[in-house]
């Protein structure tokens, strides 16, 4: 009986994602997504690179390493744009003025895939343009304090191991890490999609702009986990496609980067706007929500 009444809750939930998916074109609204993506993906990495070069001087490699993650197509154009920055005798001595209209030029962006998650979920924009600009930089300060958080967790992560190793031998002389290796490497390998299922379930479940309708951090964290699974898939299967399959060098020639960077960004704006579709799919089949529609 619990067996029937679980296949058709996810028959269901299927059902309702897939109209929810149709009636609210998400094709279309990725591919606005991806370009406001780009718009603020720029800015951003100025005002990261101006932090990286003015208060941790000597380690703008570590964002070079984060951007090795991404597929080789696409890192080229990246690591081409990352350096030319750093190589430049500018890049630590913005004016204010500069990094405020960075960071406005990043916020309209974030305040973009703010409206999508809202179009995802059914909801009119209620909020006026000033609480719209403000969420918008709230979230763009969230998302640099994530970023920075994991590359100072990069460079550091020698010197605070040692210290832990350092205070438990005083008590037990013969303690060593080296022992602990596997855990500290599978600790490293899934903080990063920690991180990021966490920030994209505050996304989520803040982003509604009806304050009427509660997102509980249970249901956020249902789309943040099956977002955070398509990203990670999708990536690894467009990097193989790249990488073994694809001949798009040899049609686009010297654009091929770009037009890589272009297709990864829409697909990673599909798989953001997916997950606040599972959310609001999730709700209605659970019969927590009624008015999404």
């Amino acid at each position: 009986m619990k067996g029937k009444i679980k296949s058709k809750k996810t028959k269901k939930f299927i059902f309702t994602l897939i109209e929810r998916a149709k009636s609210h074109d998400i094709m279309t609204l990725a591919s606005s997504l991806s370009y406001y993506f780009l718009s603020a993906a720029i800015p951003m990495l100025l005002v990261l690179l101006n932090l990286v070069t003015k208060y941790m001087k000597g380690n703008e490699d570590v964002i070079v390493e984060f951007i090795e993650l991404l597929p080789e197509t696409i890192r080229g154009v990246i690591l081409m744009l990352v350096k030319s920055i750093i190589n430049s005798s500018s890049v630590s001595t913005l004016s204010t003025i500069t990094l405020i209209f960075a960071l406005w030029s990043a916020s309209k962006g974030v305040s973009k895939i703010i409206l999508a998650i809202n179009v995802a979920y059914g909801l009119e924009d209620d909020h006026s343009m000033i609480k719209n600009k403000i969420f918008g930089f709230l979230y763009t300060f969230i998302l640099i304090f994530i970023l920075i958080f994991l590359f100072l967790l990069r460079i550091y992560s020698n010197g605070i191991l040692n210290l832990i190793e350092n205070v438990l031998q005083l008590v037990n002389s013969s303690f060593s890490l080296e022992k602990f290796t596997w855990l500290i490497n599978l600790v490293s390998g899934i903080l990063p999609p920690i991180i990021l299922i966490l920030g994209l379930s505050l996304l989520y479940k803040c982003a509604p702009y009806n304050n009427s309708i509660k997102i509980s951090f249970k249901d956020a964290f249902v789309g943040s986990i099956s977002t955070t699974i398509m990203i990670t898939i999708t990536s690894f299967a467009y990097s193989f496609f790249l990488n073994n399959m694809s001949n798009m060098s040899v049609i686009y020639g010297a654009l091929a980067g770009i037009i890589a960077l272009l297709v990864w960004m829409l697909l990673f704006s599909l798989t953001i706007i997916l997950g606040a579709e599972i959310i609001a799919a999730y709700m209605k089949t659970k019969n927590k929500f009624t008015g999404l529609n």
